[in-house]
């Protein structure tokens, strides 16, 4: 994530079959997912 790779390129590359099984493999935490959406970009 902090080399800014697709989500589906990385459950690919870890043979996950779910986005949610990339991101807890990855650490990321639904509140952290939650406060990202919150953010005005």
């Amino acid at each position: 994530m902090e080399r800014n790779k697709p989500i589906p390129l990385l459950m690919e590359a870890f043979g996950h079959t779910t986005q949610q099984q990339t991101l807890q493999y990855l650490g990321i935490q639904s509140e952290e997912i939650s406060a990202i959406d919150d953010l005005e970009l």
